[in-house]
């Protein structure tokens, strides 16, 4: 993996690699060095995704929604193409990268909405190329309908691992596989927004991954944001309209604090409104306190128990609050983090949010007619998809059986 890492610097910059990039992947090769696991899921990974994009799905990496390790801030997840989040451009310090506690196999894909099956088909296969003597197994619906367990020994599952055989699918019961935390998991989970990017991606003959994010893509969001997904509520339109974001960063932090609870509201909000702060300076995501607290010279273990908290919806402990007021942080974010219930991770917004937006600013100044169809078409889908599900609903709370 050291190999492919330092070769796509060189195709990236040629002989005049940055010292902050040079140093930032030597720095995370050393970490990688002692654990395997980590650089074989990777790898692992990276075939997945070339693979799915070789036959057409846009697909993207992401990590359980509040997971603050391994590759969602990793430069050679971002190298190697399993992750688009590149850490050194949203300003995350190398020391958000680092190892889970323990070895965890599993990994999440978002895909198109409607291509769900078809992927996993596409998955199993490369997978298959990976273990031959490997098999898919599906996990019970009641507690995870879009993950799979591969296996690499097939043979020697059932000395394990209790299955049972469903519609020619081999099934694990609940939480069986809890007892196995060796076993790669991993979970194609549905995405409206790539539903539109395969339909422009068809159009156009542009593919997702060859948009320029930053150079290009970024103005012309700035300037226009109609008809881009996620950005159609009206509750983040607020948040846009008053933080008037001009980077970047901005634009992360804007959906960053669409998806944290109580970091805008009462909070954030007001503090841009009575102009006690600039809105980029304000709490939005986990990596606003991670730095805060890192620049400020506090203890790393300490950092880290701080943006923990933020992250489990617990109440900042007495303690640290202390800690954080001897250490002269200013009332306003100690206040702040204190009304906080919940935090996001900035890589994750970026990936999940921000990213998707900007494509979607690119294709629509780039291919206005194309656009328009297919998001015309997408937007009618999913509001077909939301009145029926909306329908079920309502027959499932009024049946005999729900009461």
């Amino acid at each position: 993996m050291s190999d492919l890492c330092r070769k796509q610097l060189r195709i990236r910059y040629g002989s005049m690699i940055p010292e902050t990039a040079q140093e930032r992947i030597e720095y995370e090769l050393a970490v990688l060095q002692n654990n395997e696991w980590f650089c074989s899921v990777l790898l692992i990974v990276r075939q997945l995704v070339q693979g799915l994009q070789g036959k057409g799905y846009p697909v993207r990496a992401l990590a359980r929604y509040y997971s603050d390790s391994g590759y969602t801030y990793s430069y050679a997840a971002y190298l190697l193409g399993v992750t688009e989040v590149d850490p050194l451009a949203i300003q995350i310090p190398r020391e958000r990268f680092r190892m889970p506690d323990a070895p965890d196999w599993q990994f999440a894909l978002n895909v198109p909405e409607e291509c769900v099956e078809e992927c996993w088909k596409e998955a199993v296969a490369i997978l298959s190329q990976i273990f031959p003597q490997g098999m898919a197994v599906s996990m019970p619906e009641s507690y995870q309908s879009n993950g799979r367990i591969f296996v690499p020994h097939a043979a020697q599952l059932r000395n394990w691992l209790p299955l049972k055989k469903v519609d020619g699918q081999y099934w694990a019961p609940y939480g069986a596989a809890e007892d196995f935390p060796c076993l790669f998991r991993l979970y194609l989970v549905p995405a409206k927004d790539l539903s539109l990017f395969r339909k422009l991606e068809q159009s156009t003959g542009t593919h997702p991954s060859s948009i320029n994010i930053e150079e290009d893509a970024l103005p012309l969001l700035l300037r226009d944001q109609t008809d881009i997904p996620e950005l159609g509520f009206s509750d983040i339109q607020a948040i846009w309209k008053l933080a008037d974001p001009q980077t970047m960063d901005d634009i992360i932090k804007v959906f960053a604090l669409r998806h944290s609870w109580g970091a805008w509201e009462d909070n954030g909000e007001e503090l841009v409104k009575k102009r006690a702060v600039l809105f980029s300076e304000i709490i939005g995501s986990m990596d606003d306190v991670f730095l805060r607290l890192l620049d400020a010279g506090l203890d790393m273990a300490f950092v880290y128990q701080v943006t923990a908290q933020l992250q489990r919806s617990e109440e900042l402990d007495k303690e640290y609050i202390s800690v954080l007021t001897q250490n002269g942080i200013p009332e306003w974010i100690i206040n702040s983090c204190s009304k906080i219930i919940k935090l996001s991770p900035k890589a994750y917004c970026a990936a999940a949010f921000a990213i998707p937006a900007l494509k979607a600013a690119w294709y629509k100044a780039r291919f206005p007619k194309e656009y328009a169809q297919a998001y015309s078409e997408w937007h009618s889908e999913n509001l077909h998809s939301q009145a029926l599900n909306t329908a079920l609903a309502e027959i499932f709370s009024s049946s005999p059986e729900a009461g």
